[in-house]
């Protein structure tokens, strides 16, 4: 099991990381794409760490797994 953590802006880089798992791990890899960031301590003085995800990162997170073949989501 993967657990994947998507963050504003990209920056967890979830299109890279989908495609690493399914390629070089298994496309059968049970995958949880995880919605929970939030901002804490100092993310808040970084402009792109200082929100959550939005509803379009979180699916375009599941887009990125399944286009790569992932079919195991959560």
């Amino acid at each position: 099991m993967v657990r994947h953590l998507v963050l504003p802006h990209d920056l967890a880089g979830t299109a890279e990381v989908m495609r690493f798992v399914a390629e070089e791990l298994s496309p059968d890899t049970y995958v949880n794409v995880m919605a929970q960031y939030r901002p804490c301590h100092e993310a808040g003085r970084q402009p792109q760490l200082n929100r959550r995800p939005t509803r379009e990162e979180l699916s375009a997170a599941v887009q990125a797994a399944k286009a790569v073949g992932l079919r195991r989501l959560d």
